[in-house]
């Protein structure tokens, strides 16, 4: 199967470049203003079920483009550690803004748990600002 990328910054040429089967974009914010509790953060990555939860826009599933096309996309309610467990390799795709560096250590703080999913990371640190490169 394709790779996953799990990035910042959406990657404008994801679907022109075919770089992936689902670029997930992270929308925490670390570098500014209060952080989010421990419990919204394991709801972001845990797994989505009717009766827990989380809602609509509160997923990190809710944040990655092209799920008609990958197909993976019924395990889209599955925990992200999990949802990586369905591809080869998982590209950690981060610029050098401070904010992506702070994204990129609470990723790799999250799957240190998860010794299987670890072992599949690829790091792919970019030295420009994701939102404004043009090409890779």
């Amino acid at each position: 199967m394709k790779t996953l990328i799990l990035t910042g910054s959406p990657i404008e040429k994801f679907e022109d470049e075919n770089l992936g089967d689902l670029q997930a974009v992270f929308v925490f914010d670390f570098a500014w203003g209060k952080l989010p509790s421990p419990a919204k953060l394991a709801a972001h990555l845990g797994p989505r079920t009717r009766d827990r939860g989380p809602r609509q826009g509160e997923h990190w599933s809710d944040f990655a483009s092209r799920w008609g096309l990958s197909k993976a996309k019924r395990f889209r309610n599955h925990g992200l550690a999990d949802f990586c467990q369905r591809y080869e390799s998982v590209e950690l795709w981060f610029d050098t803004r401070p904010q992506a560096q702070l994204q990129l250590i609470w990723l790799l703080d999250y799957f240190r748990s998860y010794p299987k999913t670890l072992a599949r990371l690829k790091l792919r640190l970019l030295d420009r600002d994701m939102i404004m490169a043009e090409q890779f």
